[in-house]
């Protein structure tokens, strides 16, 4: 997947929260979903060597300025843009849900000052969490010094949104629930349905649980809970999310 270190570790939180919850077909799809629903990206100081990124020739030689900087984001969609002197930061291309959260990572002698003063303000967090720097980060950013966001909706349904957007369908040979044209599993080509999902009556409802099948027969997954990781069965409602540090 094509995303920054912190981003790519967000997202591993993320999905190991909802496994015990949802089958792995639909925890496949979610990889590809969760991103979209994030910003993620970094306040950078030259982009001369960043090659994970499109970038313009207009990028590259205002790199050779003292003053240059750059918001360069690479989810939901990449964007690298300059931030000039004397002007307003860029307005940030997406925004997620409000509340908002940020962790932060900075590497590097970077100066922070105009990211917290120009940037910040943009983005109007509820809360700023500071991590070290990511071990691939300057890989990733090609450059050693930099400082590296993501930012992720606290609401209480940010996780069951992206849950409720995946319409699947069962894999015609291994019977996987999955969202792709191709199983990510066996390799064998669906075509999955066109049109929203399904919705329950309440939110959190999931569907009567299958009869169980006959001895030598292979059961029908369950349907994932479009409303949600709801709790598995004896098991309480499930915590708040809260990424941990890497």
């Amino acid at each position: 997947m094509d995303l920054s270190p912190l981003a790519f570790s967000l997202l591993a939180d993320q999905l190991a929260y909802l496994a015990p919850y949802l089958p792995a077909g639909l925890l496949a799809a979610l990889a590809d979903e969760l991103p979209r629903h994030m910003l993620a990206g970094a306040w950078l100081k030259s982009v001369t060597n960043l090659s994970t990124l499109p970038i313009s020739v207009r990028h590259h030689m205002a790199s050779y300025s003292p003053k240059a900087a750059f918001l360069a984001f690479c989810s939901p969609t990449p964007h690298v843009v300059r931030v000039r002197a004397g002007k307003p930061a860029p307005a940030p291309p997406f925004h997620p849900v409000d509340p908002v959260q940020m962790l932060v990572s900075v590497a590097g002698d970077i100066e922070t000052t105009a990211f917290d003063t120009r940037f910040l303000p943009l983005v109007r967090t509820v809360g700023t969490r500071p991590l070290p720097a990511q071990p691939l980060g300057p890989r990733y950013w090609g450059s050693p010094r930099f400082i590296e966001f993501v930012v992720f909706s606290a609401h209480q349904e940010a996780l069951s949104h992206p849950v409720r957007s995946i319409r699947p369908t069962t894999c015609g040979w291994c019977r996987e629930p999955v969202a792709a044209p191709r199983c990510p599993f066996c390799g064998a080509a669906n075509r999955p349905p066109i049109g929203r999902p399904p919705s329950y009556a309440r939110a959190g409802e999931l569907p009567a649980p299958a009869a169980p099948a006959p001895d030598g027969a292979r059961p029908e997954p369950a349907a994932p809970p479009p409303a949600g990781p709801a709790a598995a069965p004896g098991a309480g409602t499930p915590p708040a999310f809260r990424p941990t540090a890497r």
